[in-house]
């Protein structure tokens, strides 16, 4: 199976294996179902993820990297 035949399989599909995903940036994302499927306690998908350089600040403070050098960062396309 390559991806194309897994999103058809009749299994996939009736076990909703796949799920979809609306996404600000990107539409809908379709993303693998969480498992195990608990009955008292279903679990769910609330989003795909944070965007790209969401958390850049944190990440390159805790680096040492302040608000001024990571401005001039991405000024120059670097992050």
């Amino acid at each position: 199976y390559d991806i194309a035949d897994i999103v058809k399989d009749p299994h996939v599909i009736g076990r909703k294996i796949l799920v979809d995903v609306p996404d600000d940036e990107l539409g809908v994302v379709r993303m693998a179902a969480p498992a195990p499927r608990l009955g008292e306690t279903p679990a769910e998908i609330r989003w795909t993820g944070p965007s790209l350089g969401a958390h850049n600040r944190a990440v390159y403070g805790a680096l040492g990297i302040g608000d001024a050098e990571l401005a001039d960062l991405r000024r120059d396309g670097i992050v």
